[in-house]
Protein backbone atom coordinates (compact mmCIF):
# COMPACT_ATOMS: atom_id res chain seq x y z
CA UNK A 1 0.00 0.00 0.00
CA UNK A 2 1.42 3.32 -0.66
CA UNK A 3 2.90 6.16 2.17
CA UNK A 4 0.37 8.16 2.95
CA UNK A 5 1.60 11.82 3.95
CA UNK A 6 -0.02 14.61 6.12
CA UNK A 7 -2.38 15.52 3.38
CA UNK A 8 -4.65 12.58 3.98
CA UNK A 9 -3.08 10.82 0.52
CA UNK A 10 0.44 10.11 -0.90
CA UNK A 11 0.33 13.52 -2.34
CA UNK A 12 4.19 13.08 -2.35
CA UNK A 13 3.82 10.82 -5.61
CA UNK A 14 1.87 12.17 -7.42
CA UNK A 15 2.77 14.38 -10.36
CA UNK A 16 0.15 17.05 -12.39
CA UNK A 17 0.31 19.28 -14.63
CA UNK A 18 -2.65 21.06 -16.78
CA UNK A 19 -2.78 19.54 -20.00
CA UNK A 20 -3.68 21.86 -22.79
CA UNK A 21 -3.34 21.38 -26.86
CA UNK A 22 -2.30 23.70 -29.44
CA UNK A 23 -4.93 25.03 -31.40
CA UNK A 24 -4.57 24.83 -35.52
CA UNK A 25 -6.05 28.14 -36.13
CA UNK A 26 -5.82 31.67 -34.14
CA UNK A 27 -9.68 32.26 -35.72
CA UNK A 28 -12.08 32.60 -33.48
CA UNK A 29 -13.74 28.69 -33.34
CA UNK A 30 -17.51 28.04 -34.38
CA UNK A 31 -19.24 25.36 -32.07
CA UNK A 32 -19.07 22.94 -34.46
CA UNK A 33 -14.95 23.50 -34.97
CA UNK A 34 -15.24 24.15 -30.89
CA UNK A 35 -16.76 20.29 -30.68
CA UNK A 36 -14.49 18.64 -32.99
CA UNK A 37 -11.46 20.41 -31.08
CA UNK A 38 -12.69 19.15 -27.90
CA UNK A 39 -12.89 15.52 -29.38
CA UNK A 40 -9.59 15.57 -30.64
CA UNK A 41 -8.45 16.53 -27.20
CA UNK A 42 -10.10 13.88 -25.57
CA UNK A 43 -9.11 11.38 -28.21
CA UNK A 44 -5.32 12.22 -27.42
CA UNK A 45 -5.37 12.89 -24.09
CA UNK A 46 -6.51 9.26 -23.73
CA UNK A 47 -4.32 7.57 -26.20
CA UNK A 48 -1.81 9.74 -23.94
CA UNK A 49 -2.99 7.80 -20.61
CA UNK A 50 -2.79 4.76 -21.94
CA UNK A 51 0.88 5.39 -23.16
CA UNK A 52 1.66 6.45 -19.35
CA UNK A 53 -0.13 3.52 -18.12
CA UNK A 54 2.11 1.15 -20.05
CA UNK A 55 4.89 2.67 -18.09
CA UNK A 56 6.38 0.44 -15.34
CA UNK A 57 7.02 3.21 -12.80
CA UNK A 58 3.40 4.14 -12.84
CA UNK A 59 0.98 2.90 -10.70
CA UNK A 60 -2.24 4.82 -11.99
CA UNK A 61 -3.35 8.27 -14.18
CA UNK A 62 -6.52 10.13 -13.88
CA UNK A 63 -7.92 13.61 -14.34
CA UNK A 64 -9.66 16.47 -13.28
CA UNK A 65 -10.72 20.04 -13.57
CA UNK A 66 -8.71 21.37 -10.46
CA UNK A 67 -5.70 19.45 -8.37
CA UNK A 68 -6.86 18.13 -5.00
CA UNK A 69 -6.91 21.27 -2.76
CA UNK A 70 -7.27 23.69 -6.00
CA UNK A 71 -11.42 23.50 -6.08
CA UNK A 72 -12.93 26.72 -6.50
CA UNK A 73 -15.35 28.06 -4.25
CA UNK A 74 -19.34 27.49 -4.96
CA UNK A 75 -22.75 28.46 -3.56
CA UNK A 76 -25.03 24.96 -2.94
CA UNK A 77 -28.80 24.67 -2.18
CA UNK A 78 -30.02 21.74 -0.50
CA UNK A 79 -33.42 20.52 -1.30
CA UNK A 80 -35.76 20.25 1.96
CA UNK A 81 -32.77 21.23 4.05
CA UNK A 82 -32.61 24.85 6.09
CA UNK A 83 -30.99 27.60 4.78
CA UNK A 84 -27.69 28.32 6.96
CA UNK A 85 -27.76 31.52 9.55
CA UNK A 86 -26.44 34.66 7.26
CA UNK A 87 -25.93 35.04 3.92
CA UNK A 88 -22.62 34.31 2.04
CA UNK A 89 -23.30 36.84 -1.28
CA UNK A 90 -21.62 35.03 -4.02
CA UNK A 91 -23.35 35.99 -6.81
CA UNK A 92 -26.58 34.68 -5.53
CA UNK A 93 -28.98 33.46 -8.42
CA UNK A 94 -31.89 36.06 -8.56
CA UNK A 95 -35.38 34.10 -6.83
CA UNK A 96 -33.00 31.58 -5.54
CA UNK A 97 -32.18 31.19 -1.47
CA UNK A 98 -28.66 31.43 0.24
CA UNK A 99 -26.85 28.06 0.91
CA UNK A 100 -23.68 26.58 1.76
CA UNK A 101 -20.13 27.21 1.02
CA UNK A 102 -18.88 24.39 -0.46
CA UNK A 103 -15.78 24.03 -3.40
CA UNK A 104 -16.44 21.72 -6.60
CA UNK A 105 -14.42 19.80 -9.28
CA UNK A 106 -14.82 17.79 -11.86
CA UNK A 107 -13.17 14.65 -11.88
CA UNK A 108 -12.58 11.14 -14.00
CA UNK A 109 -14.71 8.12 -12.87
CA UNK A 110 -11.83 6.38 -11.40
CA UNK A 111 -10.37 9.50 -9.66
CA UNK A 112 -11.54 8.24 -6.21
CA UNK A 113 -9.42 4.99 -6.75
CA UNK A 114 -6.64 6.54 -7.89
CA UNK A 115 -6.53 8.53 -4.89
CA UNK A 116 -7.48 6.00 -2.80
CA UNK A 117 -10.16 8.27 -1.40
CA UNK A 118 -12.63 5.88 0.78
CA UNK A 119 -16.18 6.05 -0.62
CA UNK A 120 -18.15 6.12 3.19
CA UNK A 121 -21.57 5.74 2.03
CA UNK A 122 -23.54 5.30 -1.17
CA UNK A 123 -20.69 4.48 -4.18
CA UNK A 124 -18.34 6.14 -6.48
CA UNK A 125 -18.55 7.27 -10.03
CA UNK A 126 -19.60 4.17 -12.54
CA UNK A 127 -19.87 4.10 -16.49
CA UNK A 128 -23.13 5.29 -16.61
CA UNK A 129 -22.58 8.41 -14.14
CA UNK A 130 -20.47 10.36 -17.10
CA UNK A 131 -21.87 13.34 -18.03
CA UNK A 132 -25.32 13.28 -15.62
CA UNK A 133 -26.50 15.28 -12.79
CA UNK A 134 -25.17 12.71 -10.18
CA UNK A 135 -22.61 14.14 -7.72
CA UNK A 136 -20.52 12.70 -4.88
CA UNK A 137 -20.65 14.69 -1.62
CA UNK A 138 -17.63 15.18 1.11
CA UNK A 139 -18.22 14.07 4.86
CA UNK A 140 -18.04 17.44 5.93
CA UNK A 141 -20.94 19.04 3.89
CA UNK A 142 -22.98 15.52 4.55
CA UNK A 143 -22.90 16.12 7.93
CA UNK A 144 -23.10 20.49 7.63
CA UNK A 145 -26.11 20.03 5.78
CA UNK A 146 -27.80 16.49 6.69
CA UNK A 147 -26.12 16.07 10.01
CA UNK A 148 -27.25 12.08 10.56
CA UNK A 149 -29.90 11.70 8.25
CA UNK A 150 -29.32 9.95 4.39
CA UNK A 151 -28.16 12.35 2.00
CA UNK A 152 -28.29 9.13 -0.69
CA UNK A 153 -31.56 10.55 -2.78
CA UNK A 154 -31.24 14.12 -1.87
CA UNK A 155 -30.58 16.80 -4.13
CA UNK A 156 -28.25 19.94 -4.18
CA UNK A 157 -28.61 22.90 -6.97
CA UNK A 158 -25.79 25.77 -7.84
CA UNK A 159 -27.18 29.23 -6.37
CA UNK A 160 -24.00 31.12 -6.29
CA UNK A 161 -20.21 31.25 -7.11
CA UNK A 162 -17.34 33.22 -5.99
CA UNK A 163 -15.70 35.73 -8.31
CA UNK A 164 -12.72 32.97 -9.44
CA UNK A 165 -15.05 30.20 -9.64
CA UNK A 166 -15.55 29.17 -13.58
CA UNK A 167 -18.42 26.74 -14.29
CA UNK A 168 -17.49 24.82 -17.32
CA UNK A 169 -20.47 22.39 -17.86
CA UNK A 170 -21.84 22.83 -14.71
CA UNK A 171 -25.16 24.37 -15.01
CA UNK A 172 -26.20 26.84 -12.20
CA UNK A 173 -29.66 26.56 -10.94
CA UNK A 174 -30.38 22.74 -11.90
CA UNK A 175 -30.71 19.96 -9.30
CA UNK A 176 -28.24 16.71 -8.71
CA UNK A 177 -28.79 13.98 -7.21
CA UNK A 178 -26.22 12.55 -4.21
CA UNK A 179 -24.89 8.95 -5.06
CA UNK A 180 -22.64 8.89 -2.59
CA UNK A 181 -19.97 10.29 -0.10
CA UNK A 182 -16.47 10.05 0.34
CA UNK A 183 -13.97 11.01 3.03
CA UNK A 184 -12.38 14.68 3.17
CA UNK A 185 -9.89 15.07 0.32
CA UNK A 186 -7.44 16.43 1.32
CA UNK A 187 -8.16 15.10 4.52
CA UNK A 188 -6.03 18.17 6.72
CA UNK A 189 -8.27 20.69 4.51
CA UNK A 190 -6.98 23.81 6.97
CA UNK A 191 -10.61 25.66 5.65
CA UNK A 192 -12.55 22.55 6.32
CA UNK A 193 -15.33 23.41 3.65
CA UNK A 194 -17.55 20.67 2.10
CA UNK A 195 -16.87 19.63 -1.76
CA UNK A 196 -18.87 18.45 -4.57
CA UNK A 197 -17.60 16.09 -7.59
CA UNK A 198 -18.81 15.87 -10.25
CA UNK A 199 -18.97 12.81 -13.09
CA UNK A 200 -16.92 14.08 -15.87
CA UNK A 201 -18.17 13.83 -19.85
CA UNK A 202 -14.73 12.83 -21.57
CA UNK A 203 -15.63 15.52 -24.35
CA UNK A 204 -16.55 18.26 -22.54
CA UNK A 205 -13.25 19.21 -20.34
CA UNK A 206 -10.58 21.48 -21.70
CA UNK A 207 -8.04 21.87 -20.29
CA UNK A 208 -8.07 19.41 -17.63
CA UNK A 209 -5.30 18.08 -14.80
CA UNK A 210 -3.88 15.43 -15.32
CA UNK A 211 -2.50 13.14 -12.22
CA UNK A 212 0.23 10.63 -12.50
CA UNK A 213 0.73 8.10 -9.25
CA UNK A 214 4.63 7.14 -9.75
CA UNK A 215 5.05 3.45 -8.56
CA UNK A 216 8.49 4.29 -7.25
CA UNK A 217 10.87 7.11 -7.03
CA UNK A 218 10.36 10.44 -7.35
CA UNK A 219 7.96 12.28 -9.23
CA UNK A 220 10.10 15.06 -9.73
CA UNK A 221 12.10 12.64 -12.28
CA UNK A 222 8.76 11.54 -13.94
CA UNK A 223 8.36 15.04 -15.61
CA UNK A 224 10.56 14.17 -18.39
CA UNK A 225 8.96 10.73 -19.01
CA UNK A 226 5.31 13.09 -18.89
CA UNK A 227 7.02 15.37 -21.58
CA UNK A 228 8.50 12.90 -24.00
CA UNK A 229 5.04 10.84 -23.71
CA UNK A 230 2.94 13.79 -24.63
CA UNK A 231 4.92 14.29 -27.50
CA UNK A 232 5.07 11.35 -28.81
CA UNK A 233 1.44 10.99 -28.69
CA UNK A 234 1.29 14.28 -30.50
CA UNK A 235 2.82 17.36 -30.55
CA UNK A 236 0.35 20.05 -30.48
CA UNK A 237 -0.17 18.52 -26.73
CA UNK A 238 1.17 21.21 -24.34
CA UNK A 239 1.94 20.23 -20.70
CA UNK A 240 2.18 23.04 -18.21
CA UNK A 241 2.99 23.71 -14.66
CA UNK A 242 3.77 20.43 -13.68
CA UNK A 243 3.91 20.07 -10.14
CA UNK A 244 4.09 17.95 -7.41
CA UNK A 245 0.64 17.17 -5.67
CA UNK A 246 1.99 17.86 -2.21
CA UNK A 247 3.33 21.05 -3.48
CA UNK A 248 -0.05 22.25 -4.60
CA UNK A 249 -1.59 21.07 -1.14
CA UNK A 250 1.39 22.81 1.06
CA UNK A 251 1.10 25.75 -1.22
CA UNK A 252 -2.82 25.67 -0.71
CA UNK A 253 -2.39 25.39 3.04
CA UNK A 254 0.78 28.07 3.32
CA UNK A 255 -1.97 30.54 1.79
CA UNK A 256 -4.42 29.83 4.38
CA UNK A 257 -1.57 29.85 7.22
CA UNK A 258 -0.19 32.81 5.89
CA UNK A 259 -3.58 34.65 5.82
CA UNK A 260 -3.85 33.58 9.79
CA UNK A 261 -0.97 34.84 11.39
CA UNK A 262 -1.36 38.07 9.34
CA UNK A 263 -4.89 38.24 11.09
CA UNK A 264 -3.28 37.01 14.39
CA UNK A 265 -0.67 40.40 13.94
CA UNK A 266 -3.04 42.58 13.25
CA UNK A 267 -5.45 41.69 15.92
CA UNK A 268 -2.16 41.77 18.24
CA UNK A 269 -1.40 44.94 17.10
CA UNK A 270 -5.31 46.15 17.76
CA UNK A 271 -5.19 44.82 20.97
CA UNK A 272 -1.74 46.20 22.41
CA UNK A 273 -3.21 50.04 21.00
CA UNK A 274 -6.56 49.58 22.20
CA UNK A 275 -5.16 48.95 25.79
CA UNK A 276 -2.17 51.44 25.05
CA UNK A 277 -5.08 53.82 24.55
CA UNK A 278 -7.48 53.29 27.27
CA UNK A 279 -4.63 52.99 29.71
CA UNK A 280 -3.37 56.52 28.69
CA UNK A 281 -7.07 57.89 28.53
CA UNK A 282 -7.81 56.50 32.08
CA UNK A 283 -4.70 57.91 33.66
CA UNK A 284 -5.33 61.17 32.42
CA UNK A 285 -9.00 60.74 33.48
CA UNK A 286 -7.41 59.86 37.47
CA UNK A 287 -4.85 62.89 37.20
CA UNK A 288 -7.99 65.12 36.06
CA UNK A 289 -10.12 63.71 39.24
CA UNK A 290 -7.53 63.62 41.91
CA UNK A 291 -9.21 66.33 43.95
CA UNK A 292 -13.12 64.78 43.45
CA UNK A 293 -11.29 61.56 44.56
CA UNK A 294 -10.05 62.84 47.55
CA UNK A 295 -12.91 64.53 48.77
CA UNK A 296 -15.20 61.26 48.24
CA UNK A 297 -12.85 59.11 50.30
CA UNK A 298 -12.58 62.41 52.78
CA UNK A 299 -16.15 62.07 52.85
CA UNK A 300 -16.13 58.32 53.61
CA UNK A 301 -16.60 56.59 50.35
CA UNK A 302 -15.77 53.02 50.01
CA UNK A 303 -12.92 51.90 48.02
CA UNK A 304 -15.95 49.68 45.93
CA UNK A 305 -18.04 52.78 45.14
CA UNK A 306 -14.64 54.85 43.82
CA UNK A 307 -13.50 52.00 41.90
CA UNK A 308 -17.11 51.60 40.39
CA UNK A 309 -17.09 55.36 39.30
CA UNK A 310 -13.74 55.40 37.29
CA UNK A 311 -14.53 52.43 35.73
CA UNK A 312 -18.10 53.82 34.88
CA UNK A 313 -16.52 56.37 32.53
CA UNK A 314 -14.61 53.52 31.33
CA UNK A 315 -17.25 51.43 30.32
CA UNK A 316 -18.87 54.37 28.81
CA UNK A 317 -15.95 54.86 26.37
CA UNK A 318 -15.79 52.07 25.54
CA UNK A 319 -19.38 51.36 24.68
CA UNK A 320 -19.29 54.75 22.59
CA UNK A 321 -16.26 53.18 20.42
CA UNK A 322 -17.90 49.23 20.08
CA UNK A 323 -21.10 50.85 18.45
CA UNK A 324 -19.27 53.57 16.51
CA UNK A 325 -16.93 50.28 14.95
CA UNK A 326 -19.86 48.03 14.79
CA UNK A 327 -22.00 50.80 12.01
CA UNK A 328 -18.69 51.41 10.80
CA UNK A 329 -17.79 47.27 10.04
CA UNK A 330 -21.95 46.69 9.21
CA UNK A 331 -21.07 49.89 6.47
CA UNK A 332 -18.21 48.16 5.24
CA UNK A 333 -19.79 44.52 5.17
CA UNK A 334 -22.70 46.20 2.88
CA UNK A 335 -20.34 48.15 0.45
CA UNK A 336 -18.30 44.66 0.31
CA UNK A 337 -21.35 42.77 -0.39
CA UNK A 338 -20.60 40.75 1.76
CA UNK A 339 -17.62 39.71 1.28
CA UNK A 340 -16.00 40.74 4.65
CA UNK A 341 -17.71 38.90 7.23
CA UNK A 342 -18.16 35.53 4.39
CA UNK A 343 -22.10 35.69 6.44
CA UNK A 344 -20.09 34.93 9.97
CA UNK A 345 -20.67 38.79 11.14
CA UNK A 346 -23.15 37.82 13.79
CA UNK A 347 -20.72 35.43 14.88
CA UNK A 348 -17.46 37.43 14.84
CA UNK A 349 -18.48 41.08 16.13
CA UNK A 350 -19.48 40.11 19.13
CA UNK A 351 -16.48 38.06 19.63
CA UNK A 352 -14.71 41.26 18.69
CA UNK A 353 -16.42 43.68 20.99
CA UNK A 354 -16.39 41.35 23.94
CA UNK A 355 -12.27 40.61 23.36
CA UNK A 356 -12.05 44.81 22.94
CA UNK A 357 -13.83 45.51 25.84
CA UNK A 358 -11.92 43.16 28.16
CA UNK A 359 -8.98 44.52 27.34
CA UNK A 360 -10.24 47.91 27.55
CA UNK A 361 -11.40 46.94 31.15
CA UNK A 362 -8.15 45.57 32.03
CA UNK A 363 -6.09 48.89 30.78
CA UNK A 364 -8.18 51.25 33.02
CA UNK A 365 -7.27 48.55 36.10
CA UNK A 366 -3.72 50.19 36.66
CA UNK A 367 -5.10 54.10 37.07
CA UNK A 368 -8.36 53.08 38.75
CA UNK A 369 -5.69 51.08 41.05
CA UNK A 370 -3.73 54.14 41.10
CA UNK A 371 -6.86 56.47 42.28
CA UNK A 372 -7.69 54.98 45.01
CA UNK A 373 -3.59 55.09 46.52
CA UNK A 374 -4.66 59.27 46.38
CA UNK A 375 -5.03 60.77 50.03
CA UNK A 376 -7.43 63.59 50.43
CA UNK A 377 -5.02 65.54 51.84
CA UNK A 378 -2.60 64.99 49.15
CA UNK A 379 -5.12 65.98 46.75
CA UNK A 380 -6.71 69.00 48.75
CA UNK A 381 -3.16 70.44 48.81
CA UNK A 382 -2.05 70.26 45.47
CA UNK A 383 -5.50 72.67 44.48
Amino acid sequence: RFRTGGSGFASHEFLTTELAMERSSAVAPSLETERAFRDTYARKRQELERALEAESSVAAVTYALTPPGGELAAVVEVEGAAVPAGEINYNIVEGARHGHLARFNRVDLDFFDAFEVPVMLGRGFATQDAGTDRVVISRTLATTVFGADNPLGRRIKYVGRSREAIFDGIAMDRWLEIIGVVANFPANDVQPIGRVYHPVDTGNLYPATIAVRVREGDPEAAAVLLRDTSVAVNARLQVRDISTADIIVRREQGMFRMIGVTVGLVMTSVIILTAAGIYALMSFTVTRRRREIGIRAALGANRNRLLAGIFARAAAQLMAGAAVGLVASLGVEQILEGEMFQGRGTIILPIVIALMSAVGLLAALGPARRGLRIQPIEALREE
